[in-house]
Parts: C-alpha cells; sequence; structure tokens
C-alpha cells in the first residue's frame, strides 16, 4: 500500500517551499516524504539573490517589501529559523521626493495608539497632502473600514473605484496610484479594485505592527531559501533540481509524477510552479486555471561614489522610479536598489537608457548632490507578476482542484491578495494544511 503521507511539491521557489516546511511541522504518525520537482538548477523562483561578481556584493532578483501583516511569511521564517535576520521598523514612516514640486514630505503613521487613530492622525499630520486632499484621503478611508464600497468594486477596476469615492485627481496621484502600483505591480486603470480594498483593510485596520516595514539584513536567498533548503534537508525530504516534467496523472486514487522519463507515484502533489509551460498537467486542471498576461518590473542596482539617500527607503511620486532603497555594500560610497513596478514603459530599453533615465530623476530630487554613478547592474523580471485586473481576480484557481490529492499553490491562486511573497508563502501552506485535513 503506497504511503498516504507521501507528497511530490512541483516547484521549488518559496510556495513550493513553504509547503513543504509546513508539512513537516505536523505531529504526523509517521513523517512525510516529500520530494520537490524544480525545473532550474537552483530552488528560489523569482525570489533569490547572488552575488555581484565585481563588488561582491549580495543583489536580490528583484526587490522585495515585507510588512508586518506578512504573518505567514513570519511564521515560515520563525521555522527556518531566519526570523532574526529582520529589521522592524517600529512605526510606518516614509520620506517621499517630489522633484516636480522641488521638495520632500513624509508620510507616517503614529506609534502608540491604536488603530485606525494611528492612520487618522497620520494623514492629519502629513505634508504630502493638502487639507483638501487630507479630507478627501480621511473619507476615503472610513468607507474601505466600514465595508462601504464592496458593492461597486466587484468587477471594477480602481481607477473606476476612486472616481466613484469623489477622490481628487492630486490623491490619486500622491497617495492611492503609489499604493496600487507597489502592491500589485500594474497602473490603476488595470488593478482589481477588489484586491485593493483588502490589502488596504489588512495593512491598516488590524493591528497596528500590520503597518510596519520589515527590512531584511541579509539577501533573500539567505532570508528565505537557504534555510528553508536547511531545514527540509533536516526532516528528510529530497529536493531534484534540473526536472523536466512530462505529465501528471492521476489514478487509483494516487498520482503518477512523470520527470526526466522517469515516473514516479504519490498520494498527493501540490503544483506550486508557474503557469507557463503547464502542458503536463492534467487537462481538468488546465481547464480551470486562467488565461494569464504578466506585468513587469525593472530594479536597478546603481553604485555612487558617495552617500545620496539617508533613509532605509525612499519614494518618488512623479517619475519612473518609484522607490529607492540604501543597500549594504563592500564599496566605499553607496549601493542603491530602485524599483520600477509596471514597468512597461522602461522594458524595452537598454541598460544604458534606463541607468540615465533613473539616475536624472534621482538627481533632480537631489539637485545639491555631487555623487556620480561608478556602475549599474539592470535586473529586467518581464514576466514578474500576473496582471491581477478585475478578470484575472475572479478566475484565480482555489487550492483545492477538481481532483482529489491535486493541490494548488504559488502566488496566484485565490487568496484575496496581490502576488506578493505572503501570497506565495500563504498558498503554499494552505495546501499542505489542506493535505493535513485530508489525512486526518
Amino acid at each position: 500500500m503506497l504511503n498516504p503521507y507521501r507528497v511530490a511539491i512541483i516547484g521549488a521557489g518559496t510556495s513550493g517551499l513553504a509547503a513543504a516546511v509546513k508539512l513537516c511541522t505536523y505531529d504526523s504518525p509517521r513523517p512525510f516524504d516529500i520530494t520537490l520537482y524544480e525545473s532550474r538548477r537552483e530552488a528560489g523562483g523569482r525570489t533569490r539573490s547572488f552575488i555581484d561578481s565585481e563588488s561582491g556584493d549580495t543583489l536580490d532578483n528583484g526587490q522585495h517589501l515585507l510588512m508586518g501583516c506578512y504573518t505567514s511569511t513570519l511564521e515560515y521564517l520563525h521555522t527556518i529559523n531566519s526570523e532574526h535576520l529582520l529589521d522592524w521598523q517600529n512605526s510606518l514612516e516614509i520620506l517621499f521626493a517630489i522633484p516636480l514640486e522641488h521638495r520632500t514630505a513624509t508620510l507616517g503613521m503614529s506609534s502608540g495608539v491604536p488603530v485606525p487613530v494611528n492612520l487618522l492622525l497620520g494623514i492629519i499630520s502629513t505634508d504630502l497632502l493638502h487639507a483638501h486632499e487630507k479630507i478627501a484621503a480621511i473619507r476615503m478611508g472610513i468607507g474601505i473600514m466600514l465595508f462601504q464600497f464592496e458593492k461597486r468594486s466587484a468587477g471594477k477596476s480602481c481607477a473606476d473605484l476612486f472616481r466613484q469615492a469623489n477622490q481628487p485627481l492630486t490623491l490619486i496621484e500622491k497617495l492611492w496610484e503609489p499604493i496600487v502600483v507597489a502592491t500589485m505591480n500594474m497602473p490603476i486603470g488595470i488593478a482589481s479594485a477588489e484586491v485593493f480594498l483588502h490589502t488596504m483593510r489588512t495593512v491598516f485596520f488590524q493591528k497596528r505592527s500590520y503597518s510596519s516595514l520589515l527590512f531584511p539584513k541579509v539577501g533573500l536567498s539567505d532570508l528565505l531559501i537557504t534555510p528553508a533548503l536547511r531545514y527540509l534537508e533536516e526532516n528528510g525530504c529530497t529536493i531534484m533540481y534540473g526536472q523536466r516534467l512530462q505529465s501528471i496523472i492521476e489514478g487509483n486514487g494516487n498520482v503518477f509524477v512523470e520527470a526526466n522519463d522517469r515516473r514516479e507515484v504519490y498520494h498527493s502533489v501540490i503544483f506550486a510552479g508557474s503557469y507557463q509551460d503547464v502542458n503536463f498537467l492534467p487537462e481538468t486542471i488546465l481547464n480551470e486555471l486562467p488565461l494569464v498576461e504578466y506585468s513587469p518590473i525593472v530594479n536597478a542596482y546603481l553604485w555612487l561614489d558617495k552617500k545620496v539617500i539617508q533613509k532605509p527607503i525612499l519614494g518618488f511620486i512623479g517619475t519612473n522610479v518609484q522607490w529607492c532603497f540604501s543597500k549594504p555594500t563592500n564599496t566605499p560610497g553607496e549601493l542603491i536598489s530602485c524599483t520600477v513596478s509596471a514597468a512597461t514603459n522602461l522594458i524595452e530599453k537598454s541598460n544604458e537608457d534606463i541607468t540615465e533615465i533613473l539616475w536624472n530623476e534621482i538627481v533632480s530630487a537631489f539637485p545639491h548632490s555631487t555623487a556620480k554613478v561608478l556602475r549599474s547592474v539592470i535586473i529586467k523580471e518581464r514576466r514578474a507578476t500576473p496582471l491581477l485586473d478585475a478578470q484575472f481576480q475572479s478566475t484565480r484557481p482555489h487550492t483545492i482542484s477538481s481532483i482529489p490529492n491535486i493541490y494548488l499553490a504559488g502566488d496566484a491562486v485565490q487568496n484575496g491578495l496581490p502576488m506578493t511573497i505572503e501570497g506565495a508563502v500563504r498558498n503554499g501552506q494552505k495546501a499542505a494544511e489542506a493535505i493535513w485535513k485530508h489525512l486526518r
């Protein structure tokens, strides 16, 4: 009789690793026999880092911002013993550069006061917004907290929602649009209003700590991937790299996985891979998966001869560059990581042109600085995240598929959240929980 605790996980990205780690935490009658199949030669998927050959600095494949509301991620980090590699910001506070207005502004939330008073005081005290914009923002916030926009948001974009809520254009440009683009990686005219509303309630209207920013002290591989691989190895899991999947077939209550011309049988399978090139999945599951279009992200690492950014994070308004992060470096100057989400207008440009565009925008925010760019590395993710519009949100697949013993994970599975590290981890854990409940 096949071991009912024998599980295959397709994809060793963050979601697949989170699923495997979660399975290992259960006090089961016998240990789970887990095999992870990974098509690449390394684990981590889109969430990984590498060593820059010239400087020796650790660079992430893309800049990911973690927050206190990432409860599933924090549980995962605690299990793999890397939670201590995060720096917590006590309360949300972000400095914004507004080059077109030749000024900077601070947006933060008061510490020491409960939710949602901290948000109210933060909006009232910010110098980012004018008086009429603050009133409109508070009105919008109350509506979000009281679920006043739910019926109007179904099937709508964020731009539709903001128009219906009578939000001033200047407020949208300075506050709502940066939030939408940063969290959902798409323009407000496309992004799902339902996901925006759920995200806002999760971050700002539950616990005060949920809006805190978390800054990794190390690269994403050392935070999320390498400790997980170590944990899984200690728990007897097998990870097979360079696996070319031919088929996944259900039969007689088991699931057969054929990869690299070798067939293995499992009691359960978790698919935590990309939606690209998935013809090996059973046809019934393929029919459950929505058509996917992708939104790109451009990340730029700039080595400067002297320090420019005095904060760990700096937001930009009215420019291509949206966020800059000051990163650890072995060089005497400064290394900054620049992020452009929904980067359709930059993705086809040359690396040299991207460097020039972003640096000119940064310089415009610091006109008195004499810093120079010594070198740059540009990372383009053409398929960074699926386009989470209203249509895609309504058709996102669920963890439990139409075939018993085959479960779906990955950040695109329905959870009401954008495609983030938290979404990927949460969906991996949900798939593991579904298997555990089935066995019990």
